[in-house]
């Protein structure tokens, strides 16, 4: 019965995302700080009913190109 099996995707953003009430699907608050709608509070940093929406999160901004290690004839054939 292998042919019903659904493929597993691989989650976004990696796997290595510590859980944190920020990412949570349950936190109420839309930026500042973190309001749980289950209204638990967190055993170390997140609860047991966490569950991450990848929406919520913001991804790293890119680092900055370095210019200045190249020049116009590294490019060039």
């Amino acid at each position: 019965m292998k042919w019903f099996r659904k493929k597993k995707h691989p989650p976004l953003f990696g796997n290595n995302i510590a859980p944190t009430c920020a990412y949570c699907q349950h936190n109420a608050a839309a930026s500042g700080p973190v309001v749980c709608s289950l209204k638990r509070k967190p055993d170390g940093e997140a609860c047991k009913k966490y569950q991450y929406d990848p929406l919520r999160r913001e991804p790293q901004v890119a680092p900055a190109l370095q210019t200045s290690r190249y020049s116009p004839e590294d490019f060039q054939l």
